[in-house]
C-alpha cells in the first residue's frame, strides 16, 4: 500500500466519494447559495454523529 500510512492495526480507514442529488425544494439546503457545500458536509457529518467509534478526517464536499 504505497503512500498509505497505517495509524493503528486495529482501525480501518475508508475514503468515500459519491454524488448526491438534492431536490432544491427540500429543506436540506439553506437559503444562502454559498453555504450549500457546508450544508451537505454538515448533513453527512450529522448522519454518522451518533455512531460510536467512527471519526471523520478530511470530509470534503465540493459542489459540481
Amino acid at each position: 500500500m504505497d503512500g498509505v500510512k497505517k495509524v493503528n492495526s486495529t482501525n480501518k480507514q475508508f475514503s468515500v466519494t459519491f454524488v448526491m442529488e438534492v431536490d432544491e425544494a427540500c429543506n436540506v439546503l439553506s437559503t444562502v447559495e454559498d453555504a450549500h457545500e457546508e450544508d451537505v458536509r454538515d448533513l453527512i457529518h450529522n448522519i454518522f454523529h451518533d455512531i460510536d467509534d467512527v471519526k471523520f478526517h478530511n470530509l470534503n464536499v465540493r459542489e459540481r
